[in-house]
């Protein structure tokens, strides 16, 4: 947005607020008096006139503006009836005037005439018609001043205020200068591109950036820049100190700080754990008996009855029961080594004995006669001659 449009767009502002301006003042002037309601109006429309005004740096109408929005504060705070009878045509007198100053003013300004600088009648009117109303006395002509008194011994300076510390920005533009603007002044995304207009009369481009960007052409900004501010950026801090006196005369500046930019610290790192936490640890592995490999490995019933203080039992074997005669055999044990004689009428069969097929006599008319005792290690399973290793 170029300077022509924000001029253009005051232009067009301020002219629908003085109709508005007049329109209230001429109704109100047949009641003799204003509502509550005109009172209000008429405050925001000074207010607004006020700001934008000191914004395009049109002094004289801001001035104007500002002691009429101090009378109509006091008059909202009090309500007309602060404004005794005989002091209220003198208060339509001075709104019905100050319509036609700024009209006359704002034809100026279209017509890129030089403004009127000589308000100081009209701003006399208007403060003598606000001392009314706060009920003091109208001084007299002031008398002629007496022998100057010695002048007191001159204070120190104040201290330069110290830029606070901030990780907002960056390494290239360190030094910062946040501006805040008066709440209600309208216009916050103008008035901060103003400033850039006004920093770039003696600062480079190059030299300088703003957040947030765009104020120029986004008016949705404004609500970032009340809620957050206007931030300028500068490259040295000498740019910095010529801004601060542009920002402290500009229109509606509520406040500003000073900012230097420093680099967030790195994370810190994941402390090592303690050593009271790795000592238990170190004691507990320590305690924990170490494995036995081969033979010096104990059974765990042979542990356990250690543990107990007692003395393991060497496992038993047991040899399986032979049956009696005539009932089923669950098994017989088998003659250890050797080849088995045969005997006549015997038939032979296989017989495994330690990996080695044998052959074994059985007497078929023997078969349901009670076996000899065989040595261990053996079984058969029933009487068909079959025999496996056990």
């Amino acid at each position: 947005m170029s300077n022509n449009d924000i001029l253009d767009m005051y232009i067009y502002e301020t002219n629908t607020l003085l109709e508005q301006l007049e329109s209230i003042v001429l109704d109100a002037e047949k009641e003799n008096t204003f509502s509550q309601d005109n009172v209000n109006e008429i405050f925001r429309i000074m207010h607004t006139i006020k700001g934008s005004s000191a914004m395009m740096e049109f002094d004289t109408l801001a001035r104007v503006s500002h002691r009429i929005e101090d009378m109509f504060f006091l008059i909202r705070e009090g309500t007309m009836s602060v404004v005794k009878d005989e002091d209220r045509p003198a208060l339509f007198d001075v709104m019905l005037h100050s319509v036609d100053y700024f009209r006359e003013e704002m034809e100026k300004v279209e017509a890129e005439q030089p403004l009127n600088e000589d308000v100081d009648s009209f701003l006399g009117n208007i403060n003598s018609l606000i001392a009314k109303i706060k009920g003091e006395e109208i001084p007299a002509e002031p008398a002629p001043p007496a022998a100057a008194a010695p002048a007191p011994a001159a204070e120190a300076a104040p201290a330069a205020p110290v830029p606070a510390q901030t990780t907002e920005g960056s390494a290239e533009f360190p030094f910062g200068l946040r501006v805040f603007f008066d709440e209600g002044c309208g216009m916050e995304n103008l008035r901060a591109f103003m400033l850039v207009t006004s920093v770039q009369g003696f600062c480079a481009e190059a030299d300088f950036t703003y957040q947030p960007a765009g104020v120029e052409s986004d008016s949705s900004l404004s609500e970032v820049v009340i809620e957050h501010g206007f931030l300028l950026q500068f490259r040295s801090e000498e740019d910095r100190a010529r801004a601060v006196p542009i920002v402290m005369t500009a229109g509606s500046v509520h406040s500003y700080e000073e900012q230097n930019y420093v680099p967030a610290p790195p994370p810190a790192a994941e402390p090592a754990p303690a050593a009271a936490e790795a000592a238990p640890a170190a004691q507990k592995a320590a305690a924990a008996p170490a494995p036995q490999s081969g033979a010096a490995q104990q059974h765990p019933r042979r542990q356990l009855h250690r543990r107990l203080g007692q003395k393991a039992q060497p496992r038993q074997k047991h040899r399986r029961r032979v049956s009696a005669p005539g009932q089923r055999r669950q098994g017989v044990a088998l003659p250890p080594q050797g080849k088995p004689r045969k005997a006549p009428g015997a038939e032979e069969e296989q017989v495994v004995h330690q990996g080695v097929q044998h052959k074994h006599a059985v007497n078929i008319d023997d078969r349901h006669a009670a076996p000899p005792p065989f040595s261990k290690g053996y079984y058969r399973t029933g009487w068909t001659g079959k025999a496996v290793v056990i």
